[in-house]
């Protein structure tokens, strides 16, 4: 996969939809393997989204304290702002890249790299966060402490890449309602479509032989909605999900699924959610925004993947129950 790191799924020299949400730090990234990218962007010419809090915004640096940079209390170091889900009142499920880096030296290929467990950005005053206000730029963002990461035991780039994110304080339900998710097997409980909620850019064009930003659209990276995106493959079998990309075709990783186009830097991070299910009072997630792919014609982002929650239904259970031992948020 030629992706690049950038913020949702871009990879290549950190541009490839790969790591579609947060930011992979390019020191660590090996651009001819990497699709993963930053976030910091907003899904491909969705309309803003004022009703669905549950999906927050996520930032791993630290906050902008230089009114004549920007915004005060704006979350601006590019490469650390993704999205996440929240799935219980202190819990919220995201991307491990959006607040872990990734080891590519020993990596062959773009799933082979490791997350190190370490911050993902060390600016002075860097710390994990969340908000559920309406961007993580624009608008006073109001933010919520990240007391703990919790990550699975699998940490290859592709599979590992999910973590949920303890809150130091629960978000009161006035304000967000969480989601549920579905732990079962999503070969056999695939849908046709799915939606997402995201705060990456509106639009992105790549150059297909530099891998580098040619125009970039970030529309204040707003929390926005995309609908009927289609479903189109997950499997068991390594090699039977494929994708077009800048470069070589991309073997999809059995720990992914793969959708349509939709996404782009700065959704990583975000629910995957079963389009039968989005207007309903919960919506029930299948996946995490993780990647991305580039048409090798037109430079355009044209499919998305995300990491299966199925294949990490211990972990994601066993966290919920400890802190909702009552919960009605899993599905399985």
């Amino acid at each position: 996969m030629s992706m690049k790191t950038t913020s949702f799924s871009l990879l290549g020299a950190l541009v490839s939809l790969g790591l579609a949400g947060c930011g992979v730090d390019a020191a660590n990234v090996d651009p001819s393997t990497d699709p993963q990218g930053q976030g910091g962007q907003e899904l491909l010419n969705a309309p803003v989204d004022s009703r669905d809090r549950w999906s927050v915004g996520v930032c791993a640096g630290a906050l902008n304290t230089d009114a004549t940079k920007g915004p005060v209390g704006a979350c601006l170091e590019k490469g650390t702002r993704c999205t996440g889900s929240l799935i219980a009142p202190d819990l919220v499920l995201t991307a491990r890249h959006c607040v872990n880096p990734i080891d590519y030296s020993q990596a062959t290929g773009f799933c082979d790299g490791k997350f190190l467990d370490q911050p993902l950005s060390t600016t002075p005053g860097a710390a994990v966060r969340i908000t559920t206000s309406l961007s993580t730029i624009v608008g006073k963002p109001e933010w919520r402490e990240v007391e703990k990461v919790l990550t699975p035991a699998n940490n290859l780039s592709c599979p590992g890449d999910l973590a949920i994110l303890k809150l130091k304080q629960r978000v009161p339900w006035t304000a967000a309602t969480p989601v549920r998710v579905d732990l079962r097997n999503l070969v056999t409980t695939a849908p046709k479509e799915v939606a997402v909620v995201g705060r990456g850019v509106i639009d992105e064009t790549f150059d297909i032989n530099t891998y580098e930003v040619i125009s970039s659209t970030e529309g204040g990276l707003k929390r926005r909605v995309l609908e009927h995106i289609p479903f189109v493959c997950v499997s068991d079998v390594a090699g039977k999900c494929v994708g077009a990309d800048i470069g070589a075709p991309f073997q999809v990783d059995t720990g992914y699924f793969q959708i349509g186009q939709g996404t782009l830097s700065g959704d990583s991070g975000s629910g995957i959610v079963r389009q039968w299910w989005f207007d309903r009072d919960r919506p029930l997630i299948i996946g995490v925004n993780s990647s991305g792919t580039v048409d090798p014609v037109t430079g355009k982002p044209n499919f998305g993947y995300a990491t299966r929650l199925d294949r990490h239904r211990a972990f994601i259970k066993a966290t919920i129950l400890a802190s909702e031992p009552h919960s009605d948020t899993i599905v399985e």
